[in-house]
């Protein structure tokens, strides 16, 4: 009966430590895998499905967004925005320029970037920044697109973060599909599949993808 006993709870302990092993095998596994697609160019491949790039021709006007699709703040997507603007300066693509943001500081944004553009030789004139309360892309591109209607343009060039484009695009299409919006972002731009993607970068493409079904569920796309 002791020995009956003693095989009992050894048998007990045996099947413990085999089910505890195949528990942390599987915990292991699962812990690797997640590590070898995060340094993978996993998130470099979605992170260009995000990016729309298109190129450029003569349009009624520019619009530079400055404030969403960056990592923190204090960030410094204004001064893209700024270099875009002079570079589509300097072909002629276009004489209307409007920008509005959705960052307020002791300084803001927009105005940094109008001066810059003034100073660069750009009429006064010719830059219009729009004010606005909103704090979401919809409500900006809401904004922009309403001030468009108003004045019957049909064709824009949209200046905004790469990983932004893709929300940017399909909000412009949902609220205003009769304006043609060319997005750009560089002429040298191109994807680069990459291994080791900095955590601050895969943080901007996994709240871009939730913002995406965010406005989906809003209707705002």
């Amino acid at each position: 009966k002791y020995n009956k006993l003693n095989y009992s709870f050894k048998d007990k302990v045996l099947d413990l430590f085999v089910k505890s092993r195949k528990t942390l095998v599987r915990v292991f596994f699962s812990f690797a895998l997640i590590i070898l697609i995060l340094i993978s160019p996993f998130p470099s491949y979605m992170g260009s499905k995000l990016i729309v790039n298109e190129k450029i021709e003569r349009s009624e006007a520019v619009v530079a967004l400055t404030g969403p699709g960056e990592g923190t703040y204090y960030n410094f997507g204004y001064q893209k925005r700024y270099l875009h603007l002079k570079e589509l300066s300097g072909k002629d693509i276009t004489r209307k320029i409007y920008l509005i943001s959705s960052v307020k500081k002791f300084l803001s944004e927009t105005s940094i970037v109008k001066s810059l553009l003034i100073n660069n030789g750009i009429n006064a004139e010719n830059i219009t920044i729009l004010e606005s309360d909103a704090h979401n892309s919809a409500g900006l591109i809401s904004i922009v697109g309403n001030e468009l209607r108003k004045n019957n343009f049909k064709k824009i060039i949209f200046l905004t973060s790469p990983y932004h484009s893709k929300r940017s695009e399909l909000i412009w299409n949902k609220k205003f599909p009769e304006i043609q919006v060319i997005q750009f972002q560089e002429d040298n731009f191109s994807y680069t599949s990459k291994w080791f993607m900095p955590f601050s970068e895969m943080k901007i493409i996994f709240y871009e993808y939730l913002s995406i079904i965010y406005n989906y569920i809003k209707g705002n796309i």
